[in-house]
């Protein structure tokens, strides 16, 4: 296997590992003792999320507890949260494999460069031109003009669907010589 396929199969695997360890999110701010856990932890209200600047200041305009009470009980938050997640793990992935051309062109790895486009660009499928020109599968997954506009994230693919292909490409990049 060549070093970039298997430093991006790794970077699949870490990333996958990030995903289930901040899925837990939802759960914890979900219970109805996490606020006073962060309060016994000096988090009290008013406190708020501070993010370095390159200058040395800081931006501290997201107060945590305000955040929290909108996100504990909101379905779509959640959701769109954990969704998030799978937007970056496909841009950082895509781009990656973007930049080793795409290996060898598989059918799966030319679905995974659809799935990248569309999260890149508005969570949906926008076939330029004549895409898709190479056959794009994955699994039960077939890429089509027909697809043109479609809703990648929560419509076209769960993200179960999405987890199975990031699987399935680090093994496929596992196999390459």
């Amino acid at each position: 296997m060549s070093v970039e396929a298997e430093d991006i199969a790794d970077l699949i695997s870490e990333m996958r590992a990030a995903y289930a360890a901040l899925s837990i999110l939802p759960v914890l701010i979900n219970q109805p003792d996490f606020s006073d856990y962060l309060l016994a932890h000096g988090l009290d209200e008013g406190t708020t999320i501070r993010l370095g600047r390159k200058d040395g200041s800081y931006y501290e305009g997201l107060d945590l507890h305000d955040s929290l009470r909108s996100a504990a009980g909101h379905a779509p938050f959640n959701r769109m949260q954990l969704g998030m997640i799978f937007f970056l793990i496909f841009s950082i992935v895509g781009d990656r494999l973007k930049d080793e051309n795409y290996f060898d062109k598989d059918p799966l790895l030319e679905f995974f460069r659809h799935v990248r486009n569309a999260v890149s660009h508005g969570n949906a499928f926008n076939f330029v031109g004549k895409e898709p020109t190479r056959p794009a599968v994955f699994r039960g997954f077939t890429l089509s003009k027909a697809d043109q506009g479609a809703t990648m994230f929560f419509e076209y693919m769960l993200t179960g669907d999405a987890m199975d292909l990031l699987d399935d490409t680090e093994e496929h990049l596992r196999s390459l010589p």
